[in-house]
């Protein structure tokens, strides 16, 4: 029988998002893109439900800016990567944590994408 699908028990969940959702590259790169746009010196980036956080370190990597905050936030510790530079992964249930917004730096970035799929009968 097949293990029921949970973050918590996911092995390569980069591998496993790339082949579940439609356009999944296109849309990680549409987002790199426009976000230089919005981050600029004095900002925080949070991203809501990070997992790996493979997103949040490519924008660090893409906006090498000085004094600009990256953090990542997940509720589940199987998908802490192990390798972490440029940002931050912390574990929060952001539903329930959602001073992180409270900040000092003068603007904040809020990534948080939801990609809805029709569940298979």
């Amino acid at each position: 029988m097949k293990e029921k699908f949970t973050f918590d028990n996911i092995k390569d969940f980069d591998k496993h998002i790339e082949c579940s959702i439609p356009n999944y590259s296109h849309i990680f790169d549409l987002i790199s893109s426009i976000s230089t746009y919005f981050i600029e010196e004095n900002t925080n980036v949070y991203d809501l439900g990070c997992s790996t956080g493979l997103l949040l370190k490519n924008l660090s990597i893409i906006n090498d800016i000085d004094n600009v905050k990256f953090v990542g936030f997940e509720r589940s510790e199987n998908l802490k990567p192990k390798n972490i530079t440029g940002w931050s992964w912390e574990k929060k249930d952001i539903t329930k944590h959602l001073e992180i917004l409270n900040t000092k730096l003068k603007k904040n970035v809020i990534i948080f994408v939801r990609i809805m799929q029709d569940k298979k009968t």
